[in-house]
């Protein structure tokens, strides 16, 4: 019997020792969180270019993909922290004192994969669906373990602004960007090659990707209702596709009824420059409606300089 006695005792001083053990393991392993930021060119759809709380981060490392969420400090600092343990990184699970990372985030939508096809929503008047069309990127980045690891994130798409003036009373119904009757349409699907480094192409940019665009899939696209610009009555944006457009179409349609129409060309550009719906740019037409006119003030292109546009269609009321 006492055999016995002793023999549970043991057993239990095992298994409490084995517990004890893994549990200091697991104390012991050292989180991958990440500090993130943004860079220079910004197409954010939200406002101040800032992150979301909660906002999908997917991190690679390898063939190794995992999904990350935004999470802030007590001073405001957004990082980025695994949604839980078995989509965390470890530095236990690595070799060495360093890792190559990269990440993307397509805020709060989940693409687990930049294999497949890149889209933007065609319906971005819902505001979670605008947001979700915004793609950042972070390019490949040595993270080592003697360091704070860090982020930066790179806008991929190409944003429009449309902000819009009544000089009478009127209110807007809608405004739709591209046209499929007059042939100048947008697109919201492609393939995406991710940012390289390459001194023998001068194409390669170690910060934004190449978007191999599927033109077969042409659409219009309803942008979302934003914080209203000062001294307009309405602001629209819309995340498109990057794509080579040299024409853009806008219809405005108010509640009385009236449509608003113009497809022309955007302006004449700096070829050594961005073009108008490069990756990260941001293009802005300040529109006025007078006297069942519309005239387009000023284009703002994406090195902030106001242009008038060129080889422009005049824009036409239709009852």
């Amino acid at each position: 019997m006492k055999l016995s006695k002793l023999l549970i005792i043991a057993i239990g001083a095992l298994f409490f020792s084995a517990c004890t053990t893994e549990e200091d393991d697991s104390l012991t392993r050292h989180e991958l969180a990440f500090q993130v930021s943004m860079g220079y060119q910004e197409t954010r759809a939200i406002t101040d270019n800032t992150w979301s709380e909660d906002d999908y981060i997917f991190v690679k490392v390898g063939e190794d993909v995992k999904q990350y969420k935004i999470t802030f400090d007590d001073d405001g600092s957004p990082k980025a922290v695994g949604i839980d343990v078995s989509n965390t990184f470890y530095w236990e699970d690595f070799e060495g004192t360093s890792i190559t990372v990269t990440a993307w985030s397509f805020a709060k939508k989940e693409i687990n994969s930049l294999d497949g096809t890149i889209t933007v929503e065609l319906d971005q008047s819902d505001e979670q669906n605008y947001y979700n069309s915004d793609f950042l990127y972070a390019p490949s980045t040595t993270i080592r373990k003697t360091a704070t690891p860090e982020l930066k994130f790179y806008h991929q798409m190409a944003r429009v602004n449309i902000n819009i003036k009544c000089d009478e009373a009127a209110e807007i119904s809608s405004v739709e960007l591209g046209d499929m009757v007059n042939q100048n349409p947008l697109f919201y699907q492609a393939t995406y090659t991710e940012p390289y480094v390459d001194d023998d192409d001068e194409d390669a940019d170690p910060n934004h990707g190449y978007f191999d665009v599927d033109y077969d899939e042409a659409t219009t696209i309803t942008p979302c209702k934003v914080s209203t610009v000062t001294g307009y009555d309405a602001s629209y944006s819309a995340i498109l596709l990057p794509s080579p457009i040299e024409s853009f179409a806008i219809t405005i349609t108010l509640l009385d009824g009236s449509i608003y129409y113009y497809m022309g060309g955007i302006y004449e550009y700096d070829p050594d420059g961005p073009l108008p719906f490069d990756p990260g740019t941001v293009n802005t037409f300040n529109i006025t409606i007078r006297n069942k006119e519309l005239t387009v003030d000023g284009f703002v292109n994406p090195e902030g300089q106001t242009l008038d546009p060129v080889s422009v269609n005049d824009w036409r009321i239709h009852q």
